[in-house]
């Protein structure tokens, strides 16, 4: 039978629907396709954006780091400076104690224990004038502008 008879002996209810089953298969599985590409597209949008908001992420992660580390360097370097400062100023005072006499480092001590020079004078089995000339060479050979400055550089010296 040919189309052209088949269009006849059919409604065209009928030669529509029968068009449509026909096509239908096909226009589903097109249907399909464009339904997944459309979820594809969408996935990828998705993946895209996540991997941005991680690339960021990472940027500001360095960029911390970055700033954390700097701030450590400055740290380290103001420690060493600090350091060698300190190294500076007790070979100083090694220095100083050095030119002390046997005697006066003998005083040193009970100088810087707050004793009275009469007291020291006492201990030591000498008179009190003795004992103030010793204080002041201690003072002025240690170069203490004062008791609790050379208190300090006792301390530090590891004199008690």
């Amino acid at each position: 039978m040919s189309d052209y008879a088949r269009v006849i002996a059919f409604s065209d209810k009928s030669y529509k629907r029968e068009c449509q089953e026909k096509h239908l298969p096909h226009q589903r599985r097109i249907a399909q396709e464009l339904n997944s590409d459309t979820q594809q597209k969408e996935e990828l949008a998705i993946a895209k954006d996540e991997l941005k908001k991680e690339n960021e992420q990472r940027k500001a992660a360095e960029s911390a780091l970055r700033a954390i580390e700097a701030r450590l360097s400055r740290e380290v370097q103001m420690a060493l400076v600090a350091e060698e400062a300190n190294k500076t100023q007790l070979g100083e005072l090694q220095e100083h104690y050095s030119k002390l006499t046997r005697r006066e480092r003998e005083v040193l001590p009970f100088v810087v224990a707050g004793r009275l020079s009469k007291q020291i004078a006492a201990e030591l089995g000498t008179s009190e004038i003795t004992i103030r000339v010793h204080r002041g060479q201690i003072m002025r050979k240690m170069q203490a502008h004062s008791l609790a400055d050379l208190i300090r550089m006792a301390d530090r010296l590891g004199i008690q």
